[in-house]
């Protein structure tokens, strides 16, 4: 391996949140077909069990661990059962995700934890619980942190709480790459922003909702709901996102656009960004 690239994933430990379906476990399966032992955390049982009977199948070295990334305890209980198993962690994917459906006057305080408690929280609690670990073993390492295309333009209507705490993935991904790059650390860091992505879960992530009041759907937010999967349906191939992470993680590449789309939805941002920053004074 050449220092701070992982020329291979052979023989390699990863941990991947919201491993159980989608994105995580895509690419639990890309990085198990390239030599990598995999740790997948998922709070979804039923799902957990069954992407890792896949990957055993295979001919993998899988663990699962039942995981809720919210709890702190529960990440660090995952750290424990993975150096207990494979003794060592090599990757760590922080890629579970949830959302909340709803106008911002509509949301319940109980929602807006339950999102910023998975989507924002598991990131910093995966960072936090791991990092030290990846800068025990010395070598080369690396951290994808998931986010979105949606995390840049944050104005869909219905969807500020997925918005927010994709906004603050790229926060703490930016601020902990360039942290690491100072001190000369041999430890990337990715902030993948998927667009529209086939066999993804994340639209019925509402059934590991915690029993809690809420609030009427504001009128229109079905019929997103309706046209967002139906984009999500016929989105990138989720095997083909897998493949360009890979790649970025070979490259220490540090923002992962995988989708061609990503260009024409956020050039239209910048140049707006760029047509305020050219007239002082005009918003």
């Amino acid at each position: 391996m050449g220092t701070g690239h992982m020329d291979t994933f052979e023989g390699t430990v990863a941990v991947i949140t919201g491993g159980g379906s989608g994105i995580g476990f895509a690419l639990a399966r890309a990085l198990v077909a390239e030599g990598a032992k995999v740790v997948l955390a998922d709070i979804d049982d039923t799902a957990l069990a069954a992407a890792a009977a896949t990957i055993a199948a295979s001919g993998g070295e899988v663990l699962a661990v039942h995981t809720d990334v919210s709890v702190l305890e529960q990440v660090e209980a995952l750290a424990a059962a993975t150096l207990e198993r494979f003794g060592r962690v090599d990757i760590v994917v922080n890629n579970a995700g949830v959302i909340a459906w709803n106008s911002v006057d509509r949301l319940t305080i109980d929602e807006w934890r339950w999102v910023v408690g998975v989507n924002l929280w598991g990131v910093v609690h995966g960072v936090h619980v791991f990092l030290p670990l990846l800068q025990q073993h010395g070598g080369p390492a690396h951290i994808v942190n998931v986010s979105s295309v949606g995390g840049v333009l944050a104005d869909t209507p219905f969807m500020s709480t997925y918005s927010v705490t994709k906004a603050g993935v790229i926060g703490l991904s930016l601020t902990l790459e360039h942290e690491l790059r100072l001190t000369g650390s041999p430890i990337g860091v990715s902030v993948l922003c998927p667009s529209n992505t086939a066999d993804t879960h994340v639209l019925d992530a509402e059934r590991n909702r915690p029993a809690a009041p809420v609030a009427a759907r504001a009128p229109g937010v079905d019929q997103l709901v309706g046209v967002i999967r139906g984009l999500v349906d016929d989105g990138q191939p989720v095997d083909e996102l897998a493949a360009t992470v890979l790649e970025a993680m070979r490259e220490r590449r540090l923002w992962v656009f995988p989708h061609h789309t990503a260009g024409e939805q956020l050039l239209p941002r910048l140049d707006a960004l760029a047509d305020v920053l050219g007239r002082p004074g005009r918003a």
